[in-house]
């Protein structure tokens, strides 16, 4: 049995989600924003688009409102 693997020098790519429960100020959230990407970009991924959530509760399946799961 011979196993094929690919190689591609294509960059991964991400998502940053960001989720707050409650009211949060808005330069906490982009602060939170900045680092998230800033990760990403450290582990050379490239970073797609980013979305922001306000909940009132965590959803388990989607960590985000369904609303915005649909938009993404």
């Amino acid at each position: 049995m011979t196993l094929h693997t690919t190689q591609t020098d294509a960059p991964e790519r991400a998502w940053i989600l960001s989720t707050t429960l409650g009211s949060q100020p808005r330069a906490e959230i982009e602060d939170s924003i900045r680092e998230l990407r800033a990760l990403a970009e450290t582990a050379q991924a490239d970073v797609i688009g980013e979305t922001h959530g306000r909940l009132r509760a965590l959803q388990p399946a989607t960590y985000l409102g369904r609303g915005k799961a649909e938009e993404i």
